[in-house]
């Protein structure tokens, strides 16, 4: 019988919460992502993305979620820590006509390069990439790429434009 996502994806969940980190990393990898063995994701990470690539003595918290489309990039790179509840959004649309402004998808990478720490509740908004060695506080809003050895923080809502109808 052979393994969907969904039922690794089950079994990953129900294995405890912060050890047999070996195993989740080898179900992860039955799932087509490319995870280090010595990588440690919490049983109730979530992961909706079309490659996935988690190098070697990162850590990812507690309910961490990826989402992006099938054609989706998301890289965190050796050494890297995600707190908790952070959301990785590797998918958008276009912005479409007033009657439904979801438009077309569109698939997008996140890159977060060697040795960063991504805070809780920090939010990074793909295509972004984060330059190693680089710090996202608690509760950020990630929008464009960070540069290495940067401490980025604070929400950045400040770019307001009008929409056509």
């Amino acid at each position: 019988m052979a393994f969907t996502g969904a039922m690794i994806g089950g079994l990953q969940r129900m294995t405890p919460a912060t050890r047999w980190y070996r195993l989740r990393a080898a179900l992860m990898r039955a799932r087509g992502y490319d995870v280090s063995n010595t990588a440690r994701i919490v049983s109730s990470a979530s992961f909706a993305v079309g490659s996935l690539e988690v190098g070697g003595e990162a850590f990812i918290g507690h309910r961490v979620n990826v989402y992006g489309s099938p054609h989706s990039r998301v890289v965190i790179g050796a050494r890297c820590d995600v707190g908790p509840e952070v959301s990785m959004l590797a998918g958008t649309h276009e912005v479409a006509g007033s009657d439904r402004r979801a438009g077309a998808g569109k698939a997008t990478e996140i890159l977060i390069e060697e040795g960063c720490w991504i805070g809780g509740r920090a939010t990074l908004v793909g295509p972004c990439r984060v330059g190693a060695g680089s710090v996202v506080a608690a509760g950020s809003i990630v929008r464009s790429d960070v540069p290495p050895n940067s401490l980025y923080f604070g929400p950045r809502a400040s770019d307001l434009r009008p929409l056509p109808s």
